[in-house]
């Protein structure tokens, strides 16, 4: 199903700022943040399954606030409690976490703009054809621009085809979650 493009969209004009984001880029764009979320929940599972009923390991791991802090958390329990091969894959797994997690983190931290949905009187009163939006730079950004027009405002060129396979990438890495760990054989 994430390999096509939704064919129907609601309306956009309830909302007080109307994105010049294109349906199908927003839609890919709740994809990764629906998909994020079922991680962040098997994350949270597997570490309570860990943690057992180990009050110690409950307290400090309610401690914990960032991504990073909990992964690490994560990655300790299972070298500690678990045997090869799972701490090598655990391993390995950690890190694909926190490589989409930092896409992740751009994807819905970042001030999306620069698109132009067709169809959209507001927006695109003109009728011209659909074009992708672009993560906006933030002032801590520290880079340069190369240019003085307006594309020295823009971060990441992320079309909807590759916001899309990271929301697909984001669906294998929940379902190699599941197979992972929450089998009978951690």
């Amino acid at each position: 199903m994430l390999d096509k493009e939704p064919l129907w969209f609601p309306s956009r004009n309830r909302f007080a700022y109307n994105p010049a984001i294109p349906d199908r880029q927003l839609w890919a764009i709740g994809m990764v943040a629906t998909q994020w979320s079922m991680t962040e929940w098997l994350l949270e599972a597997e570490i309570r399954k860990l943690a057992g009923a180990n009050s110690e390991l409950i307290e400090k791991h309610k401690a914990l606030r960032s991504l990073r802090e909990r992964l690490d958390f994560f990655e300790n329990r299972i070298q500690e409690t678990s045997q090869e091969p799972l701490r090598s894959r655990a391993s390995s797994f950690v890190g694909r976490i926190r490589n989409l997690s930092s896409k992740r983190n751009e994807i819905l931290h970042r001030m999306w703009g620069g698109g132009m949905p067709s169809g959209d009187s507001w927006n695109n009163p003109e009728d011209y054809p659909e074009t992708d939006a672009a993560l906006l730079r933030q002032h801590r950004d520290k880079y340069k621009a190369k240019s003085d027009d307006a594309s020295a405002t823009i971060h990441w060129r992320l079309t909807f085809s590759e916001t899309r396979k990271i929301a697909v990438e984001i669906s294998a890495l929940n379902r190699d979650f599941i197979m992972l760990f929450m089998s009978d054989q951690s």
